[in-house]
């Protein structure tokens, strides 16, 4: 039998295989660098999408930021003008109660009862004074007591005074007047 040398076709056939190798390396190399490549720019694409829409968010933020300081500040402008209103409507209320508790004050004094002075606050008045007795001081209570706009008349002090006799007692009296006089009336 004759011998084949078979070698030179090997030699041939590993070159074959080491070019078509590398080729098929190259191919691959080439392909994932195009898929890396892909994927950067559509990465970047997404990236410069979202950026935008951020910008567009923090735009909207901003005016929205400004909206909520002008509401909030027209908020204080309205409580301010509200406040303004009810010390208004106080006022208002407040002339016709001084004139109230004025009217009520002199249909209470009996006779022989006089008022130094008078001391005002929101919720009750008091009374300093000459009586010429006793039974017209307690008159007095009583009356203020039976008022409309007169509540808890209390006798803060009674004391007798010798500048004007020994009849004239000098007088306190503490009286609360409602929160509201007109609504009582």
């Amino acid at each position: 039998m004759q011998q084949i040398n078979l070698l030179p076709w090997r030699k041939g056939s590993r070159k074959h295989l080491t070019r078509v190798s590398f080729a098929w390396l190259g191919l691959v190399t080439l392909g994932s660098i195009m898929l890396v490549a892909i994927w950067a720019w559509v990465t970047e694409v997404a990236l410069e999408n979202q950026r935008q829409r951020n910008a567009y968010l923090e735009s909207k933020n901003a005016e929205m930021d400004k909206l909520v300081v002008e509401i909030t500040r027209l908020k204080n402008k309205r409580q301010l003008l509200i406040l303004r209103v009810k010390v208004i409507q106080d006022l208002q209320n407040g002339r016709v109660e001084i004139v109230s508790i004025f009217d009520e004050l002199v249909q209470a004094m009996p006779e022989g009862v006089f008022l130094t002075k008078l001391d005002r606050n929101a919720t009750a008045v008091t009374l300093h004074g000459f009586s010429e007795s006793n039974h017209q001081l307690s008159m007095l209570i009583r009356n203020l007591n039976r008022s409309a706009i007169y509540d808890d008349a209390r006798l803060i002090k009674v004391q007798q005074n010798n500048q004007h006799g020994n009849q004239i007692s000098a007088f306190n009296l503490h009286v609360a007047v409602a929160t509201t006089a007109s609504q009582k009336l």
